[in-house]
């Protein structure tokens, strides 16, 4: 018995199995949960089950997941005889890491891992790369910034991979910019005001004032003060005075004004107005609209003519609402007071009690006449007592009436936003409410934070924060845009009330104007934050996409497969001696190199290419004077220094002398070396010396049998032979191909020569641009010159060869540094078409036409449906600007935000995405910018730009600047489809709808003399009209009418009689001038306009007013006579104008500028064309 005892003891102390029980659990889905993995005791799969048992002793434990984002777990355990052991095993995830960057730091990071759920938050403080683990997996990854558009992107986190993410945030910040201090502005308007084509900026000061800015540019163009209290109004534009010109409306508090669009002067003024609300009828029926205006003191409703400023009537009534009146039909007005709506009889200011709305003496804040279901119309009205009341116009019977008044403002928009034929009610009070116009019910409302109770120094304003309903990127649905005294823009689905983005200022924000400002299809949205001018977009621009680096160099870009994946990536360099790839699909940072000190900026794009012959690729990196060979493990194979240094080098790689292995050809600038060196020692093989290479060198085999030839043409002007020089050279051995080539001038500034077979003999032409307007042609088998054409503009940069035209011929379109387009036949040179971007409509003394970059893209696209390709222009003005192949008729322009305001010198047309579409890549101002799918951005810029009217901007108005615009730039086509598109192009600018429909009446030769009575009928004093009767009547030969308009003109308005003549004097034809010519000596000495002229010079001369002196110097020789007075000393003081800026052009540059300058002075004194052919004879 008890040796039984003794072994049961000792088998259960010793020997006895022992039990353990593992409970794992794993992170899933953000919580800790139990998990069933795999367990390997001692290399022996086990069963799964909750308890195993095992003999005593030391045993090693492996525990593995399905689930491989897990790291297995593996641990050694003692187990007692016959006794239980419990653990608890935690699987912890696998990690990798991320390094974040950001250039706008600090951006938040969101990490969500797709399968766990779990989350992971970062801030980037930092431009540098800051290093962040994480879980392994599938992630959601988000960032996003204030006022910035977010990015939300999926990547994968492997175990022990470091990931870099560069990221840049689009901003929802297109520009700002400050405004002048001169007085605190209020509220701004856009407008072409003098319908130059061009778009300013009208800033209207609490104290009166008014400030007109270019849009474009900033610069200020005109100031009108006044100094009145300061108060808080509403301007209205509108054409008072007839005349064609928007004139402002200025309702102050203190003091009704009138100011002339025109003249800047007062139209009509009303001291101690008192007032807030008017209104522009026809009262007295004589053609012109007069003015009522509702005061709530001293004499109530007053009505005034406007042509003369006396008053018609007044009925004593004081008025101390803020509500404007409606227009109720052709003899009524409909305005709120004490409760009640009041019909006011425009004729003599007797008043009648239309319809009671509340039992309390409210005044309304709104009322509206609107449409309502069968074809019925009705009144809304909103009072801070009773709330929103619908009642038929009719009967005056209340259909619904919505109690909700939380507040003493309201700011309302109609709008059918889901095309059912009857409007939405979009009220801002607490909240933004959309209300069903049949019913007032609440479709839907947002928390705008909006105060329940506002200062009542706001309610004066509530017009300001009156929601605008539109849709801004043309998808179908539209958007509402609403902002708060808590300085927040929202952007909201109108459909839904659900927000699309936000944007948060630090000062109050005012006037709201919604437009298409860069043309893109898409309405930006600007408006007014203190002192400063805000334009944002509410999506981001997906078609661009943008890197930004510190000192990215603008030439060195490059493309190639770097880790032989398939697909493009991204070779940058920056001033600071790094390279840099990114992947091309992702655009993460993929390798990155930095030379040796001292470090050179790099300014070519690098290469990949195999120079070594082991089948890898190397690195090739050109800075200012060293070249290099670097392996992808960053290890240096040979440097080469040149002995110049310069930019638009030649850099290439290629088995040049046929040995079979590659060679590397590059250039210099200054001194102008070609050097040719072994490709896998960097040891020079041979050097040319051709004297300074600013153009672009090309390299080709011309004649297609196998060598490259080296193309240049040196920038230095060869006094001995009165000309520059073009070389070709043997790639193989640097020896000259043929002799240089004698050509007009020297190429500068990245020109860039062309090849193309023009007459199908197998070998191709080659065309060299040159500086001050040459071009040539040359054999490209010899070298001889086919033709020299010498343009008109400046510098040629860029061409291309085409048969635009589809006329079976090859034409030659050029660009030159002035911005102008012309069109050469490709075989004799001569030109058949020119367009010029600006004219010059100042003085002699504005000639300096200056020198620009500009390039052309020939993408073989038909941009505009009309069957012929078209071309685009990169410029400094727009940027891009695009033009018909054909003819070379404008078709459209950008001026996009989010690119720098400069020509890229070097940019790559590439499929950068594998869309099979071409995309424009570049660099400028450390920024890497890429265009996706380039042709469908560049269609987006032709169709006419969207507007939308808002209380602090009337949508007629930007589309009458459209019109200019089109006008400016001779866009006839253009212009006579806009108009026949906008049928409904109604008062208050009817006479311009006229007016433009004459004019694309007379480019085409076709009746319009009634076009411009129709809009004469409208604006009596309309004098652009009056002129183009005149200019009609010189075409036709109609000598009697044309001199009667001409006399008119000419008496009564001398100093529009120019700038009239000027913008309209293209539309003249030959016998239109020739008559107007003969016509002008007894026009004057009967208009005696050349006495008003010479005073006008004598004033602006003898004040030192010089620029206004110079004018009219010119204006009194244009029109005067040798009779005029002290005629001849004027006409000698003109001349040495001339010959000083003929002294000027002291380069080679600028000579074409004597083509403009005779020009020009031949239109002043037609008299004296010998004399100015001698003095502006190139010396």
């Amino acid at each position: 018995m008890g040796k039984l005892f003794n072994s049961r003891f000792l088998y259960s102390f010793y020997f006895a199995p022992g039990q353990i029980t593992i409970e794992a659990r794993a992170e899933i889905q953000g919580k800790l949960s139990p998990v069933f993995p795999e367990i390997i005791i001692d290399k022996i799969p086990q069963k799964k089950s909750a308890t195993l048992s095992l003999p005593p002793g030391n045993h090693s434990i492996l525990m593995k997941l399905q689930d491989k984002d897990y790291e297995p777990l593996e641990f050694p355990i003692y187990v007692p005889a016959g006794q239980k052991v419990k653990l608890e095993k935690h699987f912890v995830h696998r990690k990798g890491k991320v390094r974040l960057s950001s250039i706008v730091p600090p951006v938040e990071a969101r990490f969500v891992n797709q399968k766990s759920g779990k989350k992971f938050y970062f801030l980037i403080r930092e431009q540098d790369y800051a290093e962040h683990t994480l879980d392994v997996g599938e992630y959601e990854m988000t960032f996003q910034k204030e006022n910035y558009f977010s990015q939300t992107k999926r990547v994968t986190i492997r175990e022990k991979e470091v990931l870099s993410f560069p990221i840049h945030l689009e901003p929802m910040l297109l520009e700002s910019w400050t405004l002048g201090e001169e007085q605190e502005t209020k509220s701004i308007y856009l407008a072409d005001v003098d319908g130059n084509g061009k778009l300013e900026l009208l800033c209207f000061s609490p104290q009166g004032s008014i400030t007109a800015y270019d849009f474009w540019k900033k610069a200020r163009l005109w100031h009108i003060p006044y100094k009145l209290p300061e108060i808080a109004y509403h301007v209205v534009f509108h054409d008072i005075d007839r005349d064609g010109i928007p004139d402002f409306i200025i309702p102050h508090h203190h003091c009704f004004l009138v100011i002339s669009g025109k003249t800047h002067r007062e139209l009509f003024s009303l001291p101690s107005y008192w007032g807030r609300i008017f209104a522009l009828v026809d009262a007295n029926q004589d053609g012109y609209e007069d003015i009522i205006l509702m005061r709530g003191y001293n004499k109530g409703i007053e009505c005034y003519d406007s042509k003369t400023g006396k008053p018609l009537w007044s009925n004593g009534q004081t008025v101390g609402t803020f509500c404007p009146p409606v227009l109720l039909n052709q003899k009524n007005l409909l305005y709120a007071r004490d409760g009640k709506l009041i019909k006011l009889d425009i004729t003599n200011g007797k008043e009648d009690i239309y319809l009671k709305y509340s039992d309390n003496a409210s005044n309304a804040d709104d009322i509206r006449i609107v449409s309502l279901p069968e074809n019925k119309q009705g009144i809304l009205c909103y009072s801070e007592d009773e709330g929103l009341l619908c009642f038929d116009l009719i009967s005056g019977k209340k259909l619904w009436h919505w109690k909700h008044h939380p507040q003493n403002i309201q700011a309302m928009t109609l709008a059918d936003i889901d095309q059912d034929g009857k409007d939405e009610i979009f009220i801002h009070l607490e909240q933004l409410y959309c209300l069903d116009m049949s019913t007032g019910k609440v479709k839907w409302q947002f928390d705008t934070r909006n105060p329940k109770k506002l200062p009542r120094e706001i309610h004066t304003e509530k017009w300001e924060t009156a929601p605008l309903v539109a849709d801004l990127d043309q998808d179908g649905s539209s958007e509402v845009v609403v902002y708060t005294p808590e300085n927040k823009i929202y952007i909201l689905n109108a459909q839904t009330g659900a927000k699309i983005n936000e944007f948060s200022t630090t000062k109050s924000v005012q006037s709201l104007i919604l437009f298409d400002a860069n043309h893109d299809g898409q309405m930006e949205i600007l408006f007014l934050a203190g002192n400063q001018v805000f334009c944002i977009r509410h999506l981001s621009e997906h078609r661009i996409r943008i890197f930004e680096k510190n000192n990215l160099s603008n030439a060195a870009l490059a493309l190639a497969d770097f880790d032989d994946n398939g697909t493009q990536d991204i070779i940058l360099g920056n001033r600071e001696g790094e390279v840099f790839i990114l992947d091309g699909q992702s655009w993460r940072e993929i390798w990155h190199y930095k030379m040796p000190d001292p470090t050179e900026p790099i300014s070519h794009p690098p290469i990949m290419a195999d120079v070594c012959g082991d089948s890898r690729k190397e690195i090739l990196i050109y800075a200012q004077k060293t070249i290099m060979a670097v392996s992808k493990e960053k290890q240096i194979l040979w440097i080469f220094q040149a002995e110049d240094k310069g930019y638009n080098k030649l850099f290439f790689v290629a088995d040049v002398n046929k040995d079979g292995r590659k060679e590397v050809i590059i250039t210099t600038n200054h001194k102008g070396f070609v050097y040719c060196l072994n490709g896998q020692t960097g040891e020079k093989l041979w050097k040319k010396d051709i004297t300074r290479l600013y153009s672009s060198p090309q390299i080709c085999d011309l004649e297609g049998e196998g060598c490259q030839e080296i193309l240049a043409t040196a920038s230095v002007f060869y006094s001995n032979l009165k000309s520059g020089l073009f070389y070709c050279l043997n790639a193989r051995d640097g020896t000259y191909k043929w002799n240089p080539t004698p050509i007009p001038i020297f190429s500068e500034g990245g020109s860039t020569i062309t090849l193309y077979d023009i007459n199908t003999d197998g070998i191709p032409e080659i065309f060299v641009p040159q500086a001050g307007g040459h071009i040539s042609c040359l054999d490209g088998k010899t070298g001889r010159p086919y033709w020299h054409q010498r343009l008109r503009g400046g510098d040629v940069k860029c061409l291309s060869v085409a048969d635009f035209n589809q006329d079976g011929k090859l034409e030659v379109i050029v660009a030159t540094a002035n911005e102008d387009n012309y069109c050469l036949d490709a075989v004799s040179g001569k030109i058949l078409w020119m367009q010029v971007l600006c004219e010059n409509q100042g003085t002699v003394m504005d000639t300096d036409l200056g020198r620009s970059h500009v390039d052309l893209l020939n993408l073989q696209a038909d941009l505009d449906q009309d069957g012929f390709h078209d071309m685009v222009m990169l410029n400094s003005q727009y940027f891009f600007s695009i033009f018909s192949g054909k003819d070379g008729r404008w078709l459209g322009h950008a001026q996009e935000y989010l690119f720098p305001k400069a020509v890229p010198h070097y940019y790559l047309l590439c499929d950068l995405n594998q869309d099979h579409r071409l995309d424009f890549l570049f660099v400028l101002n450390s920024r890497l910018i890429c265009i996706y799918d380039l042709e469908e951005y560049l269609k987006k810029l032709i169709p006419a730009p969207l507007f939308a009217s808002s209380p602090s901007q009337d949508a007629s108005i930007l589309r009458l600047s459209y019109f200019h615009k089109l006008f400016r730039l001779r866009a006839y086509e253009r212009l006579e489809k806009e108009l026949s598109q906008k049928a409904s192009f109604q008062t208050p600018w009817q006479q311009w709808f006229y007016f433009y429909q004459g004019i694309c009446a007379l480019s085409r030769e076709k009746e319009s003399l009634e076009f411009f009575k129709k809009s004469q009928s409208l604006s009596p004093n309309f004098l652009d009209v009056q002129f183009m009767q005149a200019l009609v009547h010189l075409n036709q030969n109609q000598t009697k009418e044309a001199v009667r308009i001409l006399e008119f003109l000419m008496k009564n308005f001398p100093f529009d009689f120019h700038p009239l003549y000027l913008k309209y004097r293209h539309l003249l034809k030959n016998q239109g001038q020739n008559k107007l010519r003969s016509l002008l000596p007894s026009i004057i000495q009967k208009t005696e306009i050349d006495l008003k002229f010479y005073h006008a010079y004598c004033s602006a001369f003898y004040t030192n007013q010089n620029r206004e002196a110079d004018y009219f110097l010119e204006l009194s020789l244009r029109y005067g006579l040798p009779k005029t007075p002290e005629h001849s000393v004027r006409l000698e003081q003109y001349i040495q104008k001339i010959q000083y800026l003929l002294e000027k052009i002291d380069h080679l540059y600028s000579t074409h500028e004597r083509f403009f300058i005779k020009d020009h002075a031949l239109e002043v004194i037609p008299d004296y064309a010998s004399l100015l052919d001698e003095i502006c004879k190139e010396k």
